[in-house]
């Protein structure tokens, strides 16, 4: 994805989504895709008058300072009044020993009660390399993960959104983090994480057999999912279509655009969606849809030829699902 593409309302409106208590996660490949995340989920928290943390390991503070001040922020300002703190990990457990994942959780409650007190509403943490914490031993990354979600986001106004390259971590970090988050970043979008570990359904099975058990109600969230998506379609009254992003090809067709259109699903399936778009118009469609998939979103009003021959207008305006296979409209 071309992230210079992506509006700064679209980001606005996307980590708008993560509110306190929640604990989301980052997976980036580009540092362009970290930069156009990140900044501006700094950026949010300052404007909401947040109290906002960066905890600092692989990036230099006046990196970051510089990345802010390009987009108009008086860092002197909001450092020298105690809102932007940046801060590293061994600053955090400075002068404690940390053996166990409760005494971690207790030094974290100590710092998050003494913002608290300075008078701010909402913490937000943006965190590096937290993880290094636990991740010597299997699972100890995942359980600090779960009891930070059992004992601090559930009891404090807290944002979290950690950071982790995609290629770059271990393949366990990123499996824990990915499974133990409420909302996932990625290419530009926030979503909610379905597929979230819960700590009861962990340690209940953690001495058998909790992956398998993991891995079976993912199966039914997604079974569920599914099944929920398949009956709006097919009782929709709108136009709904799925098609290949690249080549337009016209995978899926709604049961209603029979009475609109008036044509058969066999008659649809496999043709070029542009070639139901009136002649004149086309160049015009491929633009606008072009345009949507980059920004995982857009509007816009298609002129489509009905069974009958008689022009239909196509009012658009549901964002844009974009894989790398294929585009929900």
């Amino acid at each position: 994805m071309d992230y210079s593409t992506i509006c700064k309302k679209h980001i606005h409106r996307e980590l708008n989504k993560i509110k306190p208590h929640d604990h989301g996660c980052i997976i980036y490949e580009t540092e362009a895709e970290w930069q156009q995340m990140v900044i501006p989920f700094i950026v949010q928290g300052i404007q909401n008058g947040d109290k906002c943390i960066y905890v600092l390991s692989k990036r230099k503070r006046n990196y970051i300072r510089n990345c802010l001040r390009q987009e108009g922020v008086d860092v002197n300002e909001i450092t020298g009044s105690g809102q932007l703190l940046f801060i590293r990990p061994a600053d955090i457990f400075k002068g404690n020993n940390i053996n166990s994942i409760e005494q971690v959780t207790k030094i974290y409650m100590r710092w998050l009660d003494l913002f608290l007190h300075e008078g701010y509403r909402t913490i937000r943490v943006i965190s590096e390399e937290m993880f290094r914490l636990f991740d010597s031993k299997q699972n100890e990354f995942l359980e600090l993960q779960l009891w930070l979600n059992e004992e601090i986001f559930t009891g404090y106004p807290l944002i979290s959104l950690c950071q982790y390259h995609r290629h770059h971590e271990n393949p366990m970090v990123l499996r824990d983090a990915i499974i133990s988050c409420k909302w996932l970043v990625r290419n530009g979008q926030v979503n909610r994480n379905p597929f979230c570990l819960s700590a009861e359904l962990y340690y209940r099975h953690k001495d058998t057999a909790w992956e398998a058990e993991y891995m079976l109600q993912a199966q039914d969230t997604l079974a569920e999912s599914e099944e929920k998506y398949r009956l709006m379609v097919e009782h929709s009254l709108d136009l709904i279509l799925i098609i290949e992003a690249k080549t337009f090809e016209i995978l899926f067709v709604s049961p209603s655009q029979y009475s609109i259109l008036g044509y058969y699903e066999d008659e649809l399936i496999g043709r070029n969606a542009i070639s139901f778009v009136h002649p004149l118009y086309r160049e015009t469609s491929v633009s606008l849809l072009q345009k949507g998939f980059h920004r995982g979103s857009g509007e816009g009003i298609y002129p489509v030829r009905k069974k009958t021959g008689r022009i239909y207008g196509w009012k658009l305006r549901e964002p844009y699902c974009a894989t790398r296979a294929k585009t929900t409209k």
